[in-house]
């Protein structure tokens, strides 16, 4: 029973999604963005996982942050204050129909460690695709000691095809020839994976042939685990970040 799980698994991951949301990778005429909704209740995962409620307030957070465009900077303000918890969530609970520009705000994530920081990250890139119709990419850079952890919270979580880039450049090679691209993509390809999951060393290595490139692909998000590293601005992992293809405006989200 298990190895047929593995297999239907497999072959899911390898059609291409018919969803019209995903079907085509940035097309045109695409549904509206979604406006932020406070969540009051966690959403169910697999597994039947469910967020802690300073969880689901971080992953509404982070939900703002990429959704709201008006009274932003107050917002921050009064995330950051505990006597103004209240009043913060009745700015998140107004309606959002003059919030739709979607600044995609860069956001910290920066809860002591052990209170699920991971997990709240992974949730929201569940958020931008289950709510917001986002196939991906979505590109995780962490130390290479975390990638099996991130590969583990992602895949117990979400229905992701998660792929961890790291190794020989024949492995590298095997990823773009065989995990990259759906093979029947046509004029509008669309990733075969979901989230991308590696480390700094990986995002400052030039881009070679025959190797996927990091620097030009179209990533939907961006999550920096350990992100005091981009407190240098002249560091190589600040350099290589900033060299990546986002959107205008990104969506990055740095994990301290």
């Amino acid at each position: 029973a298990a190895a047929g799980g593995w297999i239907e698994k497999v072959r899911r991951f390898q059609r291409r999604p018919s969803d019209e949301r995903y079907a085509r990778a940035r097309a045109k005429g695409r549904k509206e963005l979604v406006a932020h909704v406070q969540r009051e209740e966690s959403p169910v995962y697999n597994g039947g996982h469910t967020l802690r409620p300073y969880q689901l307030e971080g992953l509404n957070w982070l939900s703002f942050c990429w959704c709201a465009a008006a009274q932003f900077r107050r917002a921050i303000l009064l995330r950051n204050s505990s006597r103004n918890s209240a009043t913060f969530c009745a700015i998140l609970r107004r309606p959002t129909d003059h919030l739709h520009r979607h600044l995609k705000q860069n956001a910290i994530l920066a809860d002591e460690m052990g209170l699920g920081k991971t997990v709240q990250s992974v949730s929201f890139l569940h958020y931008l695709h289950s709510t917001q119709g986002l196939w991906g990419p979505f590109l995780v850079v962490a130390p290479l000691s975390t990638l099996s952890h991130w590969q583990r919270e992602l895949e117990a979580w979400t229905d992701f095809n998660v792929i961890v880039y790291h190794g020989p450049k024949e492995a590298r090679q095997k990823v773009l020839e065989h995990e990259w691209w759906f093979e029947d993509g046509g004029d509008s390809r669309v990733h075969k994976f979901n989230v991308l999951v590696t480390t700094y060393e990986m995002i400052n290595l030039p881009a070679a042939p025959d190797e996927p490139d990091l620097a030009r692909t179209h990533w939907r998000c961006l999550v920096v685990d350990e992100a005091h590293r981009l407190k240098n601005p002249e560091s190589k992992l600040m350099g290589a970040s900033l060299d990546l293809n986002r959107e205008a405006a990104p969506g990055s989200l740095s994990h301290s």
